[in-house]
């Protein structure tokens, strides 16, 4: 089935929604919610209104570490590291980008702060780099990853509820054990008809599958030398699209982090998914969230210097 025919199928709802950004020491009159509103809840700065982050941009490359031939299609994930990321209700979206023909990579738009980068490739052993501060504004280059032949192979297909292949789903695997430190996220993208895969070293992980347009399935696997197969299904999703702007100047406020909590769910059956689902605006401070799962969400925007 089409996976955009099923989506509307299921009615996928489209929620425009503005939020407004709170400045310190103004108080905020509590919004009602009523059918089809948004709550919003903010933050207040307690230091002062600090200037606006600026976009920031990684680049590097990936590299067999045999020959040193680049590696094309290595996937690269800037997933955020600050202290206690894992308990965070609010996260920042795991960006993942695709190396070129000659095993480079550049990522784009990257927002100040702690990552943690890796890199994946069919057939080698992922390879992560220790904690990154990017800098506001900052052009990061020569992150590069020299990967090596090997891991256990863990392989399947992501489908839609109807038996659809989903491609440009991207899995993700992650390391089991709790820690406050954010961990590496080793992430391949499905090819056109819905396959994965991946190659990890032993030991748990909690995987989990994503596309924008559907909500999240999630899987335990305990790796342990012999090739898996997991396969995961998806679920249409709403989505939810606005603006930020700042209560005062009423002017867009680009770089914010948009977080949705509360819907039915939607982790799957490994938990992924499980803190709810974020964006960052553009820009103009807009911003467009998919892969909601049903029922009443709360909206939470942050931004730099408010």
């Amino acid at each position: 089935m089409n996976k955009r025919l099923l989506g509307i199928a299921a009615g996928i709802a489209v929620v425009a929604a503005v939020l407004v950004i709170w400045w310190m020491r103004r108080d905020s009159d509590k919004p009602a919610a009523g059918p089809g509103s948004a709550v919003v809840t903010t933050a207040k700065s307690q230091t002062g209104p600090r200037a606006p982050a600026k976009p920031a941009s990684v680049a590097g490359r990936v590299t067999k570490k045999a020959d040193g031939s680049g590696v094309a299609g290595a996937v690269v994930s800037i997933a955020r590291a600050e202290l206690g990321a894992e308990l965070s209700s609010v996260t920042v979206p795991t960006i993942v980008v695709t190396a070129d023909a000659n095993g480079a990579w550049e990522a784009k738009n990257v927002a100040p702060g702690d990552f943690m980068i890796a890199a994946t490739a069919k057939g080698m052993l992922p390879s992560a780099r220790e904690k990154l501060t990017i800098a506001s504004g900052e052009q990061r280059t020569g992150i590069d990853f020299a990967l090596e032949a090997g891991g256990t192979i863990v392989k399947g297909t992501v489908s839609d509820v109807g038996g659809g292949p989903i491609g440009g789903a991207r899995v993700t695997a992650k390391r089991a054990q709790w820690s406050l430190k954010a961990g590496a996220e080793f992430v391949t993208v499905t090819s056109g008809d819905g396959t994965y895969e991946l190659s990890l070293p032993d030991g748990s992980y909690r995987m989990n599958a994503a596309h924008d347009d559907y909500t999240q399935d999630g899987e335990r696997a305990e790796v342990a030398g012999k090739p898996l197969t997991i396969d995961f299904t998806l679920i249409p999703g709403a989505v939810i699209q606005g603006q930020v702007i700042a209560r005062d100047t009423r002017k867009p406020v680009p770089g914010a982090v948009v977080s949705a909590g509360g819907g039915r769910g939607g982790g799957g059956r490994g938990g992924g998914g499980g803190r709810g689902s974020t964006a960052t605006t553009d820009e103009e401070g807009r911003f467009v969230m998919r892969g909601l799962s049903s029922g009443a969400v709360t909206l939470t925007a942050r931004g730099r210097g408010y």
